[in-house]
């Protein structure tokens, strides 16, 4: 082993614009931070927790990880982190049994984590979403009992007051079929309701005289988009059972009462239950990824009417704005309690991911949550960004998220193209999403590309992201961003955001330059028929090579012709410079990534023969020639940027690390 100083910059000209000859598995693209998100479960595919792994930094969701997972992806790439998905506050049934469970085997009353209406109140919810897949048996049973009970094979529960009309698919008689009735879910038998009579004054229906059952039975609701929740005791509602609030978004499921003590520690509890790997002692998720957060927090998007509960306005004295004020508080104490339990029974660096969907959500929508709250909602989801409905209006967004980051918020940011295959996606509309990532690109963002909608999170098929969670032009290497001496977008010179590239009547072209690139995305009026409209044509300011679909690159150009909804990312070299190698799966693997001391190499197989080290100069500074270990001491080395070149028996990898 010895210490070097010699001229190398014509490697070093090719190695930092290399690509995915950078190894993937630390990290895994240095000019863009990933993440991958999907619902579909992990443990009954390795092969994608490996192909995620080696691609991003974060994977959010996945259901909850066992020991093979968890050693699968840290095994592919030991610096990429999980992010365990929970629902907040549209709770699943088995999540709300569990916390219940919880509340009453340490003596508190599991009713203390929902709200309860008072009175028969109206909450916004929609029956397409709780009805049987079309022509599909959906009743099971009806029981001869008194009150009468109905049995049904559902896709979601049924919240109290929904209304139901049964109809015969064999053409048989009986005293409901076409009849609606109110249901009440029986507590402790998630198939099961009781039938109420749909009138005024509900009664239970008494079925003691009911036919048998027998044949195909299916329901539809006749709510309209609204169901009356029974309210208690001022209210039909039998039992405060019966009454709990239910917060329209994922289907009716029960709202979460943060203004309780009970909810918090039952919550608390099963975050930390969720985040656990099974099989491997005291060891955990590293996030936590909140989703529905703001549900509950307004008081009109969704339309809970949360001031008719009696934790909340017991005596019918507060507004409903000043209701929502305090959910809101609560709220944000709720999360804030909740990430400080977590980071003291996980690690310092756990994070508390909120999901606010769309990000008209966090600056205009819900901002009294989101912005007011700031500090409590640091860390954000933004699931749509950029999609075919993008127009001029998300620039603003733009500018407000990268001053976000700037101040401190980091953001998990995900673009859809809006369409699933088959649907042909046009590739300039692929490189909009692609440059609109670039331009906002910054140390606290996290993106994810998608090709696909929202109803095809799994990929297509389910379940298989690599043709629809990545695209292969984010393992081009386009740099780092670099100042202009013009005004920037928001009219500051010598910065290295992004700016104004052009604009006209009906739209407005932004740019932004790195050391390798120039991406550039034009925003008009937005809409899937309009991409590709109204053509300009704009001139550059020297010889540019457009990245195409396929990592090559097309002939230089000096103009380039942009509709809406276009983009295009242009290399100022050509890739055969850039030395682009997209077989990244079997790439030599270096960790940790930042080092201090020891560098340790996860060959894959491979016999390393030497190694040589190199700074961002060009002087090698560390070489071994006869190397026959898996570890190399840095320690002496200065802090920095440095590249790694391996020659193994197949191949030569130049991996690029830093120095603590």
């Amino acid at each position: 082993m010895k210490l070097v100083h010699t001229k190398f910059r014509t490697l070093l000209a090719t190695i930092m614009i290399l690509s995915t000859s950078f190894v993937i598995a630390q990290q895994n693209f240095p000019h863009i931070k990933t993440f991958g998100y999907d619902y579909a479960v992990l443990s009954d595919r390795l092969d994608q927790a490996v192909w995620l792994a080696q691609r991003h930094d974060w994977i959010v969701g996945g259901g909850q990880w066992d020991a093979a997972v968890y050693n699968a992806v840290k095994g592919a790439n030991p610096n990429t982190k999980g992010m365990f998905y929970l629902a907040y506050h549209s709770i699943s049934y088995s999540q709300g049994n569990w916390m219940e469970n919880w509340a009453t085997n340490n003596g508190l009353n599991p009713e203390d984590i929902y709200y309860h209406y008072t009175v028969d109140t109206p909450v916004r919810i929609l029956d397409t979403e709780y009805t049987p897949w079309p022509g599909t048996p959906g009743v099971v049973n009806i029981e001869q009992s008194n009150p009468a009970v109905i049995e049904l094979v559902r896709r979601y529960d049924l919240p109290a007051g929904a209304r139901l009309i049964v109809t015969d698919m064999d053409g048989a008689t009986h005293p409901i079929n076409g009849v609606p009735h109110l249901l009440l879910p029986i507590q402790g038998q998630r198939d099961k309701y009781y039938l109420f009579t749909d009138t005024a004054s509900p009664q239970p229906v008494d079925g003691t005289s009911f036919p048998n059952f027998s044949g195909d039975w299916t329901y539809t609701t006749a709510d309209d988009g609204e169901i009356i929740v029974p309210g208690y005791p001022n209210g039909w509602a039998p039992t405060a059972f019966d009454s709990r609030a239910r917060v329209r978004w994922n289907h009716g499921w029960p709202g979460i009462n943060v203004s309780s003590n009970v909810f918090r520690r039952a919550f608390e509890a099963l975050a930390l239950d969720r985040l656990a790997i099974p099989g491997l002692a005291n060891t955990y998720m590293d996030g936590l990824f909140l989703d529905t957060y703001d549900g509950i927090a307004n008081e009109a998007f969704w339309t809970s009417n949360l001031e008719n509960t009696m934790e909340l306005n017991p005596d019918g004295s507060l507004s409903e704005e000043d209701v929502y004020i305090i959910v809101r508080q609560d709220l944000a104490d709720a999360k804030m309690e909740l990430e400080v339990f977590l980071k003291q029974n996980i690690s310092d660096s756990f994070v508390i991911n909120v999901n606010a969907a769309d990000v008209d959500m966090v600056y205009n929508w819900m901002s009294n949550i989101y912005m007011d709250y700031r500090d409590e909602t640091m860390h954000l989801s933004i699931e749509y960004l950029i999609t075919s409905t993008t127009n001029r209006n998300r620039i603003q967004r733009m500018v407000q998220m990268y001053d976000d980051m700037d101040n401190g918020r980091e953001m998990f940011v995900r673009s859809q193209t809006n369409f699933a295959p088959p649907t042909e996606i046009p590739y300039n509309f692929i490189q909009f999403i692609l440059a609109s990532h670039y331009l906002i690109n910054h140390p606290n963002a996290h993106f994810m590309f998608h090709k696909g909608n929202a109803g095809n999170y799994g990929g297509y098929p389910y379940g298989n992201f690599e043709p629809t969670h990545w695209h292969p032009n984010m393992e081009i290497n386009i740099g780092v961003p670099i100042a202009k001496t013009s005004a920037d977008y928001w009219g500051i010179t010598n910065t290295d955001r992004f700016y104004e590239f052009a604009s006209g009547s009906d739209y407005q072209t932004l740019a932004r330059e790195y050391s390798n690139a120039l991406v550039i995305a034009q925003f008009g009026s937005g809409g899937w028929a309009n991409i590709g409209n109204n053509p300009v044509t704009h001139q550059l300011d020297g010889e540019y090579y457009p990245l195409l679909d396929d990592n090559t690159n097309g002939p230089a150009i000096t103009s380039i012709t942009l509709g809406q909804s276009e983009g295009v990312i242009l290399l100022k070299s050509p890739v055969e410079i850039l030395g682009i190698n997209t077989e990244i799966e079997n790439k030599i693997q270096i960790y940790p990534n930042p080092a201090k001391n020891i560098l340790t190499i996860n060959s894959l197989g491979q016999s390393i023969k030497s190694y040589k080290i190199y700074n961002t100069i060009g002087q090698e500074v560390l070489s071994n020639s006869s190397f026959n270990t898996n570890q190399i001491n840095i320690s002496y080395l200065n802090s920095g940027i440095y590249f790694l070149k391996l020659t193994s028996d197949k191949t030569e990898t130049t991996v690029k690390f830093i120095k603590k």
